[in-house]
């Protein structure tokens, strides 16, 4: 990989390129699922992809291609100069800065098991037929189990024409289940669960299918209720995707062209002091560990919200550029919230203990459809999930929905769990909310 991608660098320069990056991804995935007491899908995908991103003064062209090879490259090189060349002038277009871009010389982040290389083919079915047969025959309601193994391995070198060079290595194990039940009147419910890790050593095999089963069984009556305003639980399944609406509103696309509710906010207080998320980029092992971004720019620990205060912005080169400061990182790497920031006796709360102080509300389980304005924050989701009484799962709800705005939701954070789930980057718990408006 280093000598295709120095002979990149070498063939562009020579074509009149002031800036070149080249960027080598190769990965294999593995996928087999079982249905219904048959092996349904074999599934095996290779790719090799090299990328080019190739600078004239103020003119920059992407490109790919799935040779990356010494005899390949060349007339790649051709075609992206080529483009670059009929492309509007736009001096924000550079590469980083190199003192911003990662060193190299760190430990390992250990996101790589070799375990990927031995395992049989014979061995992955037997783990998605394992899952299957967990539940097969538990219910007589079932209509159809779904139950999938699945493995990936991936491979990144990334190196510039100012000297930047950054390579890394992940592997990925998953097992999955859905499935769907009668309950009843021409009704079906749908269960979903999957486990994730990056070492096979730690991946959950026994009790997905039967957490998926019981899923799907706990939505049997699902019904609408009075809306109104309540207290509200997100459970660790679905309280990403609010994190997520900040992380959005916090990139520089969002920032330079005036569409996030949070321009103008940078070391301002605009959430409740009890809310930090912090991104943890360096822990050994982790999902969403990395020490680059895809333009080599160095990540580090940081508090993206500190106390309510937005502390920086998402910058890459270009739109920091555009917005005449430093860039920063394209994004988030493993966010994930800051227990700290909550009162000394809030801060080690089980799932079931966050649920007995809400006392009564609703808990959400999954999100359909819906959307949020980034521009304003406004949102409207809608969810399924159930009632909380007297801090107790209650009766399955279904065809409600939640609005609001984002900097009101979390200035109503009350509490987070102790449950974001192991195997993702980003490592959100359940969350807890007052007063929020369901309708």
């Amino acid at each position: 990989m280093k000598e295709i991608a120095a002979k990149a660098i070498e063939l562009a320069t020579k074509e009149g390129a002031t800036g070149v990056r080249v960027t080598i991804d190769s990965g294999i995935h593995h996928c087999y699922s079982y249905e219904q007491g048959e092996l349904e899908v074999l599934h095996r995908a290779e790719s090799n992809i090299i990328s080019l991103d190739l600078f004239i003064n103020g003119r920059c062209s992407y490109i790919s291609g799935n040779n990356p090879t010494l005899e390949g490259i060349g007339k790649l090189v051709k075609e992206g100069m080529q483009m670059a060349r009929v492309l509007s002038d736009d001096p924000c277009n550079t590469l980083p800065n190199p003192e911003l871009c990662y060193k190299g010389g760190a430990a390992p982040l250990a996101l790589y098991d070799n375990a990927i290389e031995s395992l049989s083919t014979e061995q992955k079915i037997r783990m998605a037929q394992d899952a299957f047969e967990e539940i097969v025959g538990s219910n007589k309601s079932l209509i159809d189990i779904k139950s999938t193994y699945e493995d990936s391995a991936e491979h990144t070198y990334i190196a510039d024409s100012q000297g930047f060079e950054g390579e890394a290595d992940s592997t990925e194990f998953g097992i999955s289940t859905e499935c769907s039940i009668d309950g009843g009147n021409g009704a079906i419910y749908d269960g979903f669960w999957g486990n994730y890790a990056t070492c096979l050593k730690n991946l959950e095999l026994q009790g997905c299918s039967k957490r998926a089963l019981e899923r799907a069984v706990a939505k049997i009556g699902a019904a609408p209720v009075k809306g109104g305003k309540v207290n509200v639980v997100f459970n660790n399944t679905v309280s990403g995707r609010l994190v997520a609406e900040i992380l959005t509103a916090l990139q520089g696309g969002c920032i330079q062209q005036n569409r996030s509710f949070l321009c103008g906010c940078k070391g301002k207080r605009v959430f409740g002091d009890n809310l930090t998320i912090l991104d943890n980029p360096h822990i050994p092992g982790k999902c969403g560990s990395r020490y680059f971004d895809s333009e080599g720019l160095a990540t580090k620990p940081s508090r993206i919200i500190c106390g309510g205060v937005v502390t920086d912005y998402y910058l890459n080169t270009y739109f920091a550029n555009k917005l005449n400061c430093n860039a920063t990182i394209e994004g988030p790497s493993a966010p994930c919230i800051d227990y700290s920031a909550f009162k000394p006796q809030y801060r080690d709360l089980s799932y079931e203990k966050m649920l007995s102080l809400v006392d009564k509300g609703i808990v959400v389980t999954n999100f359909i459809g819906g959307r949020c304005n980034t521009a304003t924050g406004d949102f409207s989701f809608g969810i399924e999930g159930f009632l909380l009484e007297g801090g107790k799962i209650g009766a399955p709800i279904c065809k409600m929905n939640i609005t609001g705005n984002m900097t009101d939701l979390w200035n109503s954070l009350l509490f987070a769990a102790q449950d974001a789930r192991e195997g993702f980057s980003w490592q959100i718990p359940s969350l807890a909310f007052e007063n929020l408006t369901l309708t």
